[in-house]
């Protein structure tokens, strides 16, 4: 998925408390490649959050907060196309970092969950759950809508009693 404009990566994470190097939650980048079309993770220490892309090299809000680790958090990194990454946790803005410029150029790589392909060293030790990425910036009361109702209200039609999701609750009572 080439985001050509602005991006949002949101998702629910636990990192472990061994932790202790790049533990990535989602990105488009060669394993061990300079360009990146956008990227989020734990920094190369594991103890801050880092989003960023590559273009005419390394654009990113580096090292924003503390990791706390062994919880269940809401993390969410958003770019704007123009100019700024910010980086929210909880729907809790923790970090801004302005003068990134345009969009990284587009590439064939594949988007990543939970580290890079043939490179496990950036796998992150912990828990991911409902992550997600948009093109547009989420603003911080979708953020925090988000994370109290989930990815299901993002459903323009309502699943319960439909046929898929009846033959699912009875296959899985089998």
């Amino acid at each position: 998925m080439y985001l050509e404009k602005a991006w949002s990566i949101t998702s629910w994470v636990y990192v472990n408390k061994s932790e202790n190097g790049y533990g990535h939650i989602l990105g488009k980048r060669p394993a061990g490649g300079t360009v990146a079309n956008y990227a989020f993770r734990t920094s190369s220490s594991g103890t801050g959050w880092e989003a960023y892309f590559a273009n005419g090299g390394w654009k990113g809000a580096w090292n924003q907060s503390q990791v706390k680790k062994d919880e269940w958090l809401y993390m969410t990194a958003t770019y704007d196309a123009k100019d700024t990454i910010k980086i929210y946790e909880n729907a809790e803005e923790i970090g801004s970092v302005g003068g990134m410029g345009k969009p990284a150029p587009q590439n064939e790589t594949d988007v990543n969950i939970g580290g890079w392909t043939n490179n496990t060293s950036e796998t992150l030790d912990g828990i991911l759950y409902e992550v997600a990425i948009f093109d547009s910036v989420l603003e911080a009361e979708d953020i925090e809508e988000l994370m109290e109702k989930g990815m299901l209200t993002l459903l323009p039609v309502e699943p319960s009693d439909k046929l898929a999701t009846t033959w699912a609750n009875l296959k899985s009572q089998q």
